[in-house]
């Protein structure tokens, strides 16, 4: 999803007035920016409706600023790889939720909730990638470029699930 960061899309525009940087100046052009550019409610709408679920879950969950929500999205539209919470991944990927994968990795909930807030703990990470057939590396950082890779284990994982993991 792209957006444009001009006076066109800006909360600060009412009605051809600006009331920013040129208060209370007509705007002379909807593809005019400045500094104080702020995303008006009506360009946030699409621009959240329309972003991948890895953007849209930790937005909509308050775990990203609005800052931080947007620049990602720009930075997804250029191709660029975004960090991603590996266990967002899993729950969207696998079709699970944080107690399902707590009760396969024979863990509490707590434990994944821990490790969704902060990162999995080095001396889980082994144990972890064999219960979830996920490369090790994943559990120290994932990006959208790994979801391709993370799909890979899902299918593995569903290839070796032994018959107390069958729903």
């Amino acid at each position: 999803m792209k957006f444009e960061r001009n006076c066109g899309h800006c909360q600060f525009n009412f009605g051809g007035f600006c009331t920013a940087k040129g208060f209370g100046q007509a705007v002379e052009s909807d593809e005019d920016s400045c500094e104080l550019w702020e995303i008006s409610e009506e360009s946030l709408l699409p621009v959240v409706d329309d972003a991948p679920w890895y953007l849209k879950k930790p937005y909509q969950a308050g775990k990203m600023e609005l800052d931080a929500f947007l620049s990602a999205v720009e930075q997804d539209s250029r191709g660029e790889a975004v960090e991603l919470n590996l266990y967002d991944a899993i729950e969207e990927i696998y079709g699970m939720t944080q107690q399902q994968i707590a009760g396969i990795l024979g863990v509490s909930s707590d434990v994944v909730g821990y490790a969704r807030a902060h990162g999995t703990v080095e001396r889980r990470i082994s144990h972890f990638s064999q219960c979830l057939c996920i490369p090790e590396k994943l559990f120290r950082r994932c990006t959208t470029e790994d979801l391709p890779e993370l799909e890979a284990a899902f299918q593995q994982y569903q290839e070796n699930k032994t018959p107390e993991f069958l729903d």
